[in-house]
């Protein structure tokens, strides 16, 4: 963290954050009364992202579904901004010189240069980098303020801005959390917050990161400012909700700790309740659902103050110290994504650069169809399973049938990705089946890249959804799942092993008494055409998915129907197998449908 406004600080190079593992990324503050000026020397240039002075925030995925990437926050103050500008830039500086008048000139050269535009390169928001949609805030209240400081009350709280009712609903008017930093300068300082929030969603309130000589207490306050409920030690009230004050005008069931469960928490090593972010048990924190009528929005206040030994004394506090304060809508801990406010840029070649974002945008996926290779007027397809153009082996007469297919440039299987080095652990695609023949491969690999070593050969469960076709004017459609085999006299060859033509997933439908559920585009599937294919248990390898016309089917499946079965994960309602062995995870709903019989020695059948 650069926060010392009392210098300038001077980059020559560049500056990369990676991955977050325990703590990490790279933030810039501004005080509340002065800005933070940072300058850079190193030209930046539009060929190569990575020359040239700047900042960088990166990441790199690995089979982690919560990863978090690399994080750049560059933090103002209203009124003070942070200066990012060329070190020949002589009108902002940082400290005095011996005669007392401002020190700008960082070079000192005089007039001997003059900044201009791509001085240095700026700042890279760069794929796999941190975009979670929860916002870091820093308390405006100065530092040397008197107690109870500026924002002490519910009529001048510091606004933190809109909360999402689900993880779902989030969007830039409402965020997913709130991450504040924020400092009791005095032991009756008091900071108070507001947020607008749904009435019905659950939310977590949660203070971390302090020294053990530090007791603080978290209240939440209603828009009128009367309190509804009160936290003053998280580790305590993990084991006994009974210390969480719950005001009458809540229901006692809508509060309650931190911790979904004492039974699954983690434990210290002397039996306490071990919470993320914090090493003090005097750390207050508690989960309330929202008051008021289900979905509609009101304001909320998050008061923080010392613990006293009144508890309803709010001005009697007894400690003092910085903090971090999260709202957010889940359990685990969140990570602000990178942010840029209150940021005076200047003379940079890109002044702040986005590469591959958003990421996680629930409108967009990881890929999508690519059919745009051209050679003269013919487009090239991924409707064959090698590239070149080489099928090997039918859908009806050709969909892996023996074929040869002009080796038009571009024509292969969509490499999509390894699904176990994902950014969420999973992989969406959006394509279009063009006619009734046509088909779409797409080359999936499932491979375990960050295992202890020589750990591998495991297999991971998969689920495989085709959404949004059936019941909207688009096709019905046939999804099917090949494993790729190596054979020494044909070479690559890939064989059928999961085939789908429908699916009727509760999760997936709209919801009951609805006939067209449209409103709810969370559930994916307008109808029961949509293919559905998982759990199943891959074993590490490269996968096609084939995607086609419900009409159009693999050769294996329409030559040999009677080899098809369910899938293991699913509880089959009659499971009579010519062959001993567990064939599903749970026995079927008629355990003995057909008993088994034996001819006995009159010639009779005699059943077992």
């Amino acid at each position: 963290m650069w926060d010392d406004t009392d210098i300038v600080h001077v980059v020559y190079d560049e500056i990369f954050t990676g991955n977050v593992q325990h703590e990490g990324g790279l933030r810039l503050q501004s005080a509340p009364n002065e800005s933070l000026v940072v300058k850079f020397d190193g030209y930046g240039s539009n060929f190569n992202r990575n020359i040239g002075a700047g900042l960088t925030a990166n990441g790199q995925l690995t089979s982690a579904t919560d990863r978090v990437g690399g994080t750049l926050q560059v933090l103002g103050q209203p009124g003070f901004p942070v200066i990012l500008t060329s070190l020949f830039d002589d009108t902002v500086g940082a400290g005095l010189q011996p005669d007392g008048k401002p020190q700008t000139d960082t070079n000192n050269d005089g007039i001997g240069s003059i900044p201009q535009a791509a001085d240095w390169r700026g700042l890279l928001l760069d794929q796999y980098s941190n975009d979670r949609n929860v916002g870091i805030v820093l308390e405006t209240e100065n530092f040397t303020a008197a107690a109870p400081g500026p924002n002490g009350d519910v009529n001048t709280a510091q606004v933190l801005g809109g909360l999402a009712s689900t993880p779902d609903t989030g969007n830039e008017q409402n965020r997913l959390g709130f991450v504040v930093e924020g400092v009791l300068s005095q032991s009756e300082d008091i900071d108070v917050y507001s947020f607008t929030g749904t009435a019905g969603a659950e939310v977590w309130f949660d203070i971390d990161y302090t020294k053990n000589n530090l007791d603080l207490v978290l209240e939440l306050l209603d828009a009128n400012g009367q309190l509804l409920a009160r936290s003053d030690n998280s580790t305590a009230e993990a084991v006994d909700p009974s210390l969480i004050y719950v005001s009458p005008l809540m229901p006692a069931s809508s509060v309650n700790p931190l911790v979904t469960g004492v039974t699954a928490a983690r434990l210290t090593s002397s039996g306490a309740v071990k919470e993320a972010g914090t090493t003090n048990p005097l750390d207050p924190g508690l989960r309330v659902r929202l008051p008021g009528a289900p979905g509609n929005p009101s304001t909320f206040f998050v008061r923080v103050r010392s613990a006293s030994t009144n508890a309803n004394a709010i001005n009697a506090g007894l400690t003092s110290g910085s903090y971090e304060l999260q709202v957010r809508l889940r359990e685990e801990q969140e990570w602000a994504g990178s942010s840029i406010n209150y940021a005076d840029i200047r003379y940079a070649m890109n002044g702040v650069h986005l590469r591959g974002l958003p990421g996680e945008s629930p409108l967009i996926g990881e890929a999508a169809e690519d059919e745009s290779v051209r050679n003269g007027q013919t487009y090239a397809n991924n409707g064959v399973a090698t590239g070149g153009g080489v099928t090997t082996s039918g859908f009806g007469g050709g969909f892996f049938g023996l074929a040869n297919v002009d080796k038009q440039v571009g024509n292969r299987p969509q490499y999509v990705g390894n699904l176990l080095a994902s950014a969420k652990g999973a992989i969406s695609v959006a394509g279009n089946i063009s006619s009734s023949s046509d088909v779409d491969f797409y080359m999936l690999e499932i491979s375990q890249k960050d295992i202890v070593g020589s750990m591998n050969g495991g297999n991971a469960s998969v689920v495989f959804d085709m959404d949004y076709a059936d019941g909207l004017n688009r096709p019905d459609t046939s999804l099917n799942i090949f494993r790729e085999v190596n054979s020494p006299r044909f070479g690559t060859q890939y064989q059928l092993v999961y085939s789908s033509d429908s699916s009727n997933i509760a999760d997936d439908q709209g919801r009951p008494l609805t006939i067209s559920d449209v409103q709810d585009l969370s559930r994916g599937s307008m109808g029961t055409k949509d293919p559905y294919i998982g759990p199943v248990a891959l074993p590490e390898g490269n996968y096609l998915v084939g995607i086609s016309s419900a009409a159009y089917q693999p050769r294996t499946r329409v030559i040999n129907p009677a080899t098809a079965a369910p899938i293991p994960s699913i509880r089959r309602i009659v499971d009579d197998n010519f062959l001993a062995g567990v064939t599903g995870a749970t026995p079927p709903v008629v355990p003995n449908f057909l008993p088994r019989q034996n001819v006995g020695a009159t010639g009779e059948l005699v059943s077992k």
